[in-house]
Protein backbone atom coordinates (compact mmCIF):
# COMPACT_ATOMS: atom_id res chain seq x y z
CA UNK A 1 0.00 0.00 0.00
CA UNK A 2 0.91 3.85 -0.91
CA UNK A 3 1.46 5.69 2.66
CA UNK A 4 2.10 9.41 2.32
CA UNK A 5 3.30 10.85 5.79
CA UNK A 6 3.01 13.39 8.43
CA UNK A 7 6.22 15.09 8.74
CA UNK A 8 5.38 17.67 11.45
CA UNK A 9 4.70 14.30 13.58
CA UNK A 10 7.43 11.94 12.53
CA UNK A 11 9.83 14.48 13.43
CA UNK A 12 9.45 13.56 16.80
CA UNK A 13 10.14 10.05 16.47
CA UNK A 14 13.17 8.18 15.57
CA UNK A 15 13.02 4.53 13.70
CA UNK A 16 14.02 2.02 16.64
CA UNK A 17 10.00 2.05 17.83
CA UNK A 18 8.63 1.66 14.20
CA UNK A 19 7.34 -1.38 12.35
CA UNK A 20 9.31 0.04 9.21
CA UNK A 21 12.73 -0.32 8.39
CA UNK A 22 15.05 2.53 8.84
CA UNK A 23 15.59 3.31 5.61
CA UNK A 24 11.48 3.40 4.91
CA UNK A 25 11.61 5.12 7.88
CA UNK A 26 14.14 8.34 6.64
CA UNK A 27 12.04 8.38 3.37
CA UNK A 28 8.83 9.16 5.76
CA UNK A 29 10.54 11.82 7.04
CA UNK A 30 11.56 13.44 3.84
CA UNK A 31 8.30 13.59 3.23
CA UNK A 32 8.40 10.90 0.54
CA UNK A 33 5.36 8.70 -0.60
CA UNK A 34 6.08 5.15 -0.33
CA UNK A 35 5.05 1.20 -0.61
CA UNK A 36 4.69 -0.62 2.65
CA UNK A 37 3.23 -4.05 3.33
CA UNK A 38 -0.69 -4.00 4.54
CA UNK A 39 0.29 -4.49 8.27
CA UNK A 40 2.83 -2.18 8.58
CA UNK A 41 0.98 0.66 6.85
CA UNK A 42 -2.40 -0.20 8.65
CA UNK A 43 -0.32 -0.25 12.35
CA UNK A 44 1.51 3.09 10.96
CA UNK A 45 -1.77 4.38 10.10
CA UNK A 46 -3.26 3.41 13.65
CA UNK A 47 -0.03 5.18 15.43
CA UNK A 48 -1.12 8.56 13.17
CA UNK A 49 2.11 8.74 11.02
CA UNK A 50 0.91 8.16 7.84
CA UNK A 51 -2.23 8.45 5.33
CA UNK A 52 -2.90 5.73 2.94
CA UNK A 53 -3.29 6.74 -0.34
CA UNK A 54 -5.72 4.80 -2.90
CA UNK A 55 -4.85 4.42 -6.17
CA UNK A 56 -7.85 5.37 -8.99
CA UNK A 57 -7.30 2.57 -11.68
CA UNK A 58 -10.31 3.12 -14.05
CA UNK A 59 -11.51 -0.40 -14.50
CA UNK A 60 -13.72 -0.40 -17.13
CA UNK A 61 -12.00 1.06 -20.30
CA UNK A 62 -14.73 1.74 -23.66
CA UNK A 63 -14.42 -0.71 -26.58
CA UNK A 64 -14.35 0.74 -29.82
Amino acid sequence: MKVKPFTDKLQKFNAVGMPCTSKEFNDLKDGKEIALTKETAELMKAMGLVQIVEDKKSKSKENK
